[in-house]
């Protein structure tokens, strides 16, 4: 504020109540509840009215244009849902209040003759002895932010709300639906692109509201259960809330089962009887209220519609309710002619399925005959004709519709169950090596495809209850290598394997002086060339065409080292030597990354042994050359394309291995 005054874009002035009207955003856009305006103004006539008392409260200059209709709009529809309790817009109004709004409407109410409780008296009020009437007539010091401030900063607004909140806390606590709502206004501030609840449900704690405790279920009811980033079903609330002054508390144990009770239902997640239990609690009689709580339903009311037998019931609501607000809203219904409406089938139908009383201390024979009464309501509301000129010019918000889809979705249900489940996902099967691709969810199942790389694909169905037996692929999806990379990779064609000849030429040269046989090695890497083999990036190898009989044979490539003959395993590759004594060469491997498209693909590392003797296509050979013995494989049967490579399984049958 102290930046804002610098800047000339704040300023004190004197001001009446006939002058201010209610910020739009004050109270994260709930404004004054009507009923929390008289109980405070007369809480304080009873003390009396001191303007030494009176701290400097803050409003906003009114604008022009938009600015300026949007709030006079949203006063005029403060007025026409207070039952007669809040003052009427005059049009002579210049400030908008973001805090002493309660205050100032008291006084606004007093001065126009609005409706107060009938043991209360206007002349006796103002003829009491105390300021209320010279704070009526001349008014009193508010600082006042210029309109240009909300032009074109509006976020100000927002946090200067929030901060006068916190400071007046005392004597208004906001309870959990104002503090949903201050959520979802900070969400809405944030940039497309950049919405992050967390980020909301974090700068509505900062005010220290009551329910600070708990607001990560306050935040997690709106972000799956308020009608999705319209709101509609939180300003449904506020409606609801304003018409039957309900400004009492859940409470934590309320708001958690609010936000987080699980029926288990796959069709849906229960979003309207949740919003009626919450209606409920908002307008409860004054013998289920105690201290400042809603205690008409509690956790055992909970636990009485997730009991299995219930649950048809309770089913049978939410359809009705779902179908109640689908008729509203396509009637194209402005919120606060559908809101009664709406919210007395809401509360009905909770208050029958739970058999208690509230406001209406009526208990209904069946479903059919609230909804038979939700029906005229709307027939009533709908056949009015200024009510249908004012829905014209109201349109639903797509949005909310969507929101509201996928609460009842059962395929968004399954998905949120299960949240390792996805469209485009891999899984696999419990001990089954096949990789599936989820290509389809219904409203019953989900539908998978596995692709082998030479087969026909098959394909596979699984219900939303049996997701939980489909483990997903995080490694990487096999395929078949493409012939660019593979031949780009095969020496012949790869400048590695020029690298690696010059060398190994200039290993011999060195060499050759003292070991005139080693000259053999380059005839050994000279005699590798193409081969007509398929490979996956999961290095399996296949026939790339038809290959009759010892046509094939695959030749180790890689660095040689002298060991000692003694000291190496069965599982290297050995080559031997007439010349040598004692010693013989084992070949090491060269890196082959197919995915980075380095390094030489020789086929010889690749060959893996079959599972059973009868599947092996390959069997191990030697091939001389000069002195050397090198270890080979070539194929005992023709093979077709397609086929696996695949050696004999060892002796010892150590190294039997799964093939997909």
């Amino acid at each position: 504020m102290a930046e804002l005054e610098k800047a000339g874009m704040v300023w004190s002035s004197k001001v009446k109540p006939n002058q201010v009207l209610v910020h739009p955003q004050n109270r994260s856009g709930q404004m004054c509840n009507p009923h929390d305006v008289l109980q405070k103004g007369l809480a304080i006539s009873e003390v009396g009215w001191e303007l030494a008392k009176v701290r400097s409260p803050v409003g906003v200059q009114i604008g022009s244009g938009a600015q300026r209709d949007a709030i006079f709009d949203a006063n005029q529809r403060l007025h026409d849902q207070s039952g007669g309790i809040m003052a009427k817009p005059s049009g002579q109004e210049n400030i908008a209040s973001i805090s002493a709004s309660h205050t100032t409407a008291f006084l606004r109410c007093v001065e126009n003759g609005c409706k107060l409780p009938d043991d209360t008296s206007i002349e006796q009020l103002l003829h009491q002895g105390d300021d209320l009437q010279t704070m009526i007539s001349d008014g009193w010091l508010w600082t006042v932010v210029s309109a240009k401030v909300e032009e074109e900063v509006p976020a100000v607004l927002s946090v200067l709300q929030q901060a006068y909140n916190c400071d007046h806390s005392i004597a208004k606590a906001p309870n959990e639906l104002e503090v949903a709502l201050s959520i979802a206004t900070f969400y809405r501030m944030q940039p497309e692109g950049q919405k992050d609840l967390k980020k909301a449900v974090a700068q509505a704690a900062a005010s220290v509201p009551p329910c600070k405790a708990y607001i990560k279920s306050v935040g997690d009811f709106v972000a799956n259960f308020a009608g999705g980033e319209s709101f509609e079903l939180l300003k449904y609330l506020d409606y609801i809330g304003k018409h039957f002054g309900g400004t009492t508390h859940f409470g934590e144990e309320f708001t958690n089962l609010l936000a987080h009770c699980d029926w288990k239902e796959p069709s849906t997640t229960f979003p309207f009887i949740r919003v009626a239990l919450a209606c409920c609690q908002i307008t409860a009689p004054k013998h289920a209220i105690k201290d400042g709580f809603s205690r008409l339903v509690v956790k055992a009311d909970w636990d009485k519609l997730k009991n299995k037998k219930m649950v048809p019931e309770v089913l049978k609501a939410e359809a009705i309710m779902h179908a109640g607000w689908n008729m509203a809203t396509q009637a194209q219904l402005p919120m606060e002619k559908m809101a009664l409406p709406f919210g007395k089938l809401q509360m009905r139908l909770a208050l029958h399925l739970l058999q208690k009383k509230g406001r209406e201390m009526v208990q209904y024979k069946d479903m059919a005959e609230i909804k038979e009464k939700f029906a005229k309501d709307i027939v009533n509301v709908t056949t009015n004709p200024e009510q249908s000129s004012q829905a014209a010019a109201s349109s639903d918000d797509k949005s909310s519709v969507k929101a509201l889809a996928e609460a009842t979705d059962a395929k968004a249900i399954a998905l949120q169950a299960h949240k390792h489940i996805k469209l485009g996902g891999h899984y696999t099967f419990k001990n089954e090596t096949k990789i599936w691709l989820l290509t389809d969810v219904t409203d019953e199942r989900v539908k998978l495809v596995h692709r082998p790389f030479f087969e026909p694909e098959e394909r596979k169905e699984v219900l939303h209850k049996d997701l939980k037996i489909l483990k997903e692929w995080t490694k990487q999806v096999p395929h078949l290598v493409g012939d660019a990379v593979r031949s780009k990779m095969l020496p012949c064609a790869s400048p590695s394997m020029q690298e690696e000849l010059a060398k190994a030429r200039a290993q011999v040269a060195l060499y050759e002086k003292f070991q005139e046989h080693l000259n053999c090695i380059t005839v050994l890497w000279q005699r590798i060339g193409d081969v007509d083999v398929l490979v996956s990036n999961q290095n399996q190898i296949f026939a790339g065409s038809k290959i009759n009989k010892g046509k094939l044979l695959l030749l180790p490539m890689g660095s040689l080292q002298v060991a000692s003959a003694d000291q190496v395993s069965k599982t290297q590759c050995i080559i031997t030597s007439n010349d040598l004594v004692g010693q013989v060469y084992v070949v090491q491997p060269w890196r082959c990354d197919f995915q980075k498209e380095s390094g030489l693909f020789i086929p010889y590392w690749m060959v893996k042994e079959a599972a059973k003797p009868e599947d092996a296509c390959l069997q191990k050979h030697s091939v001389k050359l000069g002195p050397l013995h090198i270890p080979a494989y070539t194929n005992k049967k023709q093979i077709d394309k397609g086929v696996a490579l695949l050696c004999e399984p060892s002796e010892d049958g150590t190294k039997k291995r799964k093939v997909k």
